[in-house]
């Protein structure tokens, strides 16, 4: 039996501010078979070090190099030549980023190698997803969510969630 490994890949990215300008950054994408519905991707703009880390669906990302998807903060679809636009799109500000979709197919290629496509464990519903924020001050509400989207991920695997 063949065992489940961790996919890592680093790629580089550039950070769109406008149409003539842009920063170099990097994305690192992880793939745990343990959660097989999730890349953790992590964003670091050359020369700085902090870092922004996020959960993407494997899926979302697959199907954002054939067309346009997503909703809520993340959306993913290709652009002009070889390259793939990935939008997040939180309440505290927006990012654009751009990477070679080449480099993408290639990293959910071994991914699939480790867990196919559709293979994986758990149900396939779709969940809303939410984040949950700790209040800002005494005396304010006791907690506050954010919508965040949506995910293939079981619900049993999120904070907060609610079938569709």
């Amino acid at each position: 039996m063949k065992s489940l490994k961790t996919v890592v890949r680093g790629l580089p990215v550039q950070l769109v501010v406008s149409h003539e300008m842009s920063f170099s950054a990097s994305m690192g994408l992880q793939h745990e078979p343990s959660d097989p519905y999730a890349v953790r991707a992590a964003f670091t703009v050359v020369g700085s070090d902090e870092t922004a880390e996020w959960i993407i669906g494997r899926d979302l990302l697959a199907d954002g190099l054939e067309g346009p998807t997503g909703e809520g903060d993340i959306r993913v679809w290709p652009a002009e030549e070889h390259d793939v636009y990935v939008l997040l799109n939180p309440p505290t500000g927006t990012a654009l980023l751009k990477a070679s979709a080449h480099e993408i197919k290639a990293f959910l290629q071994e991914t699939e190698v480790v867990v196919p496509r559709g293979a994986s464990p758990g149900t396939s519903t779709w969940t809303l997803c939410w984040r949950i924020s700790p209040p800002k001050d005494e005396g304010t509400q006791p907690i506050r969510t954010e919508r965040l989207g949506r995910s293939r991920v079981p619900p049993h695997r999120v904070l907060l969630a609610r079938p569709l």
